[in-house]
């Protein structure tokens, strides 16, 4: 897992009852990255998947991300979790649903499931601009890493993901 330090809670905004409801039941809707290339900028991302800063050259665009907003325990003030107002913008939940998942307990399930020989990494995303030589690194691998950077910008979105390291069918 990559940089999970300290994060106490997972939550995942969703617009409708039967999605909530499906995630409390243990199925999670994956999208692959390219799924968010067209979507409006807060949702979307034309650099997602992309090896370097403003080129739109991709690789793993065809893989599966689940993704969540991260709580660690400086989030958590009173027993209350602040939730950016930008967020529910983003995400159109101002009338929808959201499922808080202890992070803990969520990590431990999902190593313990039956993935039927997918290999699932889960991670914090990073914010940045990846530098030449990281590009270049992530070019001449066959990692995923890449797919756990997104721009400074979305920062604010303190994303949690799980990806699947394969195309599903």
């Amino acid at each position: 897992m990559k940089n999970e330090t300290n994060i106490q809670f997972l939550l995942k905004f969703v617009s409708k009852r039967e999605y909530a409801e499906d995630l409390c039941r243990g199925t999670l809707f994956m999208h692959s990255s390219q799924y968010y290339h067209h979507l409006a900028i807060g949702q979307g991302d034309m650099a997602e998947a992309s090896l370097y800063s403003g080129v739109c050259m991709y690789r793993g665009a065809d893989l599966p991300i689940y993704c969540m907003f991260s709580v660690s325990s400086e989030d958590i003030n009173s027993n209350c979790i602040e939730i950016p107002e930008r967020i529910i913008e983003d995400f159109f939940c101002s009338d929808g649903f959201v499922v808080v998942i202890n992070y803990e307990a969520f990590i431990k399930r999902l190593s313990l499931i039956d993935t039927n020989g997918y290999n699932l990494v889960p991670g914090r995303v990073q914010y940045g601009t990846p530098t030449p030589e990281l590009s270049k690194q992530w070019l001449c691998s066959n990692s995923c890493e890449h797919l756990f950077v997104k721009r400074p910008w979305f920062s604010y979105q303190r994303e949690f993901r799980i990806l699947v390291t394969e195309p599903l069918p």
